[in-house]
């Protein structure tokens, strides 16, 4: 799941995250003096991608990864929104890191369960158990792929 950023990302919207910045220093050991994108493998973004198709509730683009999913710095959330960035969460930078690291592919395909700057949309509890099967549905599409 992911905590929506962005003003288009919406809860119950399904994010195909292309890449993740982050706060992390788990990819700053990567190349050292470089700072490393952190980005979806092609293959399964445009698989997943295809199989959402136009569907408006599902939205490609960056997420951030932070190391404190709360309490972070409000100006730099709010910035982080204006660039674009879709949604937060705390693995997929160092997912994509990782498999880059290992000649391997991967892809974080999120739904957004809140969102950072209106709380009247979160999910309720059970929402949080029942709204995932889109998001399920589009990994494992690109997986097979």
């Amino acid at each position: 799941t992911a905590g929506g950023l962005a003003e288009g990302a919406k809860a119950g919207d399904v994010v195909i995250a292309i890449g993740a910045h982050t706060d992390s220093a788990m990819n700053q050991h990567m190349c050292p003096g470089i700072n490393f994108s952190a980005t979806a493998s092609w293959s399964l973004l445009s698989a997943a991608a295809a199989f959402a198709g136009n569907d408006p509730r599902v939205k490609v683009g960056p997420v951030v990864s932070r190391d404190a999913f709360y309490g972070n710095e409000p100006e730099q959330v709010k910035l982080l929104a204006e660039l674009g960035t879709l949604g937060v969460e705390m693995e997929a930078a160092a997912l994509y890191g990782l498999a880059a690291k290992h000649h391997k592919e991967a892809l974080a395909v999120l739904t957004i369960s809140d969102h950072l700057f209106d709380p009247s949309q979160d999910m309720s509890p059970e929402e949080r158990e029942t709204n995932f099967q889109k998001s399920l549905g589009i990994a494992v599409a690109a997986a097979l792929s």
